[in-house]
């Protein structure tokens, strides 16, 4: 007989239960019986145990992400005060508008995430638009040379009203242009109004 009273003999549970009035009892169970319940909180035990583990892990891993999506936020932010500070910078030192554009168009570039980052100036006379400064993945230009027509901007009133224009390349109007825009698969642009006084 086990320490606790129990003891085990082929596939039979034998317990020693004592009486009220002296007797004593021998108690034969079979053990797949009598060790079932044991079984079954051992297994709960274990389920609760993974699914805490489970939770834990999951709990862990969406913190670094939420922690990793911070920090991204911060450097951005951190890189939106920079470029402002930048522009300050020059407005102060009365720098052109093309040495402001130079100062930040290639952070702006990175920080929206596009390939290509364009500042333009209008001229509403001759119905232009010229490049002020342009930024790609590889090359930066700065000053003027590049004009094309402002009907590739959107809705000029849109504009003038601080309405950002989606421009989708294949419903303009067929031109040199257009064909050169699609030619380097450019099918979708934003314009963003930046109204300057003075």
């Amino acid at each position: 007989r086990g320490a606790s009273g129990v003891e085990t003999i082929g596939e039979h549970v034998y317990a020693f239960m004592p009486g009220r009035h002296g007797w004593g009892v021998v108690v034969e169970q079979p053990a797949a019986q009598a060790f079932a319940a044991r079984d079954a909180q051992l297994r709960f035990v274990q389920f609760a145990y993974a699914l805490t583990a489970l939770f834990l892990l999951a709990a862990t891993w969406l913190g670094v992400v939420e922690l990793k999506g911070a920090r991204r936020s911060l450097a951005r932010h951190a890189e939106r005060l920079r470029m402002l500070h930048e522009i300050d910078r020059a407005v102060l030192a009365e720098q052109t508008p093309e040495a402001v554009a130079a100062a930040v168009i290639q952070p702006l570039r990175e920080l929206l995430g596009v390939p290509r980052a364009i500042v333009n100036q209008f001229d509403l006379a001759a119905g232009e638009v010229e490049w002020i400064a342009a930024a790609g993945r590889r090359r930066v230009h700065v000053g003027p040379g590049v004009r094309y027509s402002i009907g590739l901007m959107g809705e000029l009133e849109a504009l003038r009203r601080g309405e950002v224009q989606l421009v989708d390349v294949q419903a303009l109007p067929s031109s040199p242009e257009t064909a050169a825009l699609l030619a380097s698969d450019v099918r979708f642009y934003m314009v963003v109004p930046m109204i300057a006084g003075g």
